[in-house]
């Protein structure tokens, strides 16, 4: 039994360090679009809880919106594969994707902004505007 969880734990690596590898690897840029879409999912949630989301009629959990949510999280990574390759087939030394993943942290970022609006908290102005600046820029420059 011992040795089937370590032959688990070693493919369950492989599989890990070959998806880091479409994505373009651990950075800080990966680590923050992570980390947005995880509290953007959760805050969803939280807010579906609540009766306050506006993706159901009733404001309600609804897991067809869950899902809807977690195949819109699936495209980002995808674009950002896209982006990893097209680095490296034009030699763009990762520029494609550092301003692939800059548009899509400033949109997840934004959207947690929004969520939490819809629940009553108010994000600071400063913060909105550095998201809403990240975004345009990243969109212009891609």
């Amino acid at each position: 039994m011992e040795n089937i969880w370590g032959e688990l734990v070693k493919g369950a690596g492989a599989a890990l360090a070959a998806l880091l590898g479409l994505l373009g690897g651990w950075d800080v840029s990966l680590q923050a679009l992570l980390l947005f879409m995880s509290i953007d999912y959760a805050l969803g949630i939280v807010c579906a809880l609540s009766g306050k989301s506006e993706k159901t009629e009733n404001g309600a959990f609804s897991s067809k919106a869950c899902f809807e949510g977690l195949k819109k999280k699936m495209f980002i990574l995808c674009m950002l594969a896209v982006a990893v390759m097209l680095d490296r087939l034009t030699g763009a030394d990762g520029i494609c994707r550092l301003s692939v993943a800059g548009y899509y942290i400033a949109s997840e970022g934004l959207s947690i902004l929004e969520t939490g609006a819809q629940m009553g908290s108010s994000p600071p102005k400063a913060l909105v505007r550095m998201l809403e600046v990240l975004k345009h820029k990243q969109d212009d420059e891609g």
